[in-house]
């Protein structure tokens, strides 16, 4: 269950536009305001009744998110049947609050790898040979097709010196 609940979350985010936005490190910490937000997007998602984005990047996430838990459906109902009967805690609500914050922050490392790739004009195959990994994971990061590790992150902006 909470790992339905983050993954509802890190659909709240992907269909947030303010978190596509380049340079736009999203983070929420006020549950409150979390709530007011996000609760009609949230209900949605319950009802199944989201609008699927057209944005070939953002539905290509959703898709991984919701693929990737092959209980997705009944978790999902249970969760509809924990909210509508006031069974829905404040603890689960920081569920939903950390896949949001979590899938922020990939999205943002994505959108600054892509940035910094085209900046520095450079292609897939010259960062796969600077940072000796393959030229499919990168090509991977940057279309959002997978996130890119924390530690490659970290690696990236220690190896290219104007990846800031």
């Amino acid at each position: 269950m909470i790992t339905t609940l983050k993954e509802i979350g890190r659909i709240l985010a992907i269909l947030d536009d303010a978190v596509w936005l380049n340079n736009a490190k999203k983070e929420i910490l006020d549950v409150s305001l979390f709530w007011s937000v996000y609760q009609h997007a949230f209900e949605l998602i319950l009802t199944s009744n989201i609008v699927l984005p057209s944005d070939e990047r953002r539905l290509r996430r959703i898709k991984t998110v919701v693929s990737k838990n092959k209980f997705w459906q009944a978790d999902l109902k249970k969760c509809k049947e924990m909210y509508l009967s006031g069974q829905f805690t404040a603890a689960d609500l920081y569920h939903v609050i950390e896949g949001y914050n979590e899938e922020a922050e990939y999205i943002f490392i994505a959108n600054h790898f892509s940035a910094f790739k085209e900046e520095a004009n450079l292609s897939s195959a010259e960062i796969a040979k600077v940072m000796k990994i393959n030229k499919n994971s990168v090509l991977s990061w940057i279309g959002h097709k997978r996130n890119m590790p924390k530690q490659a992150y970290k690696d990236a902006q220690k190896i290219f010196k104007n990846f800031r």
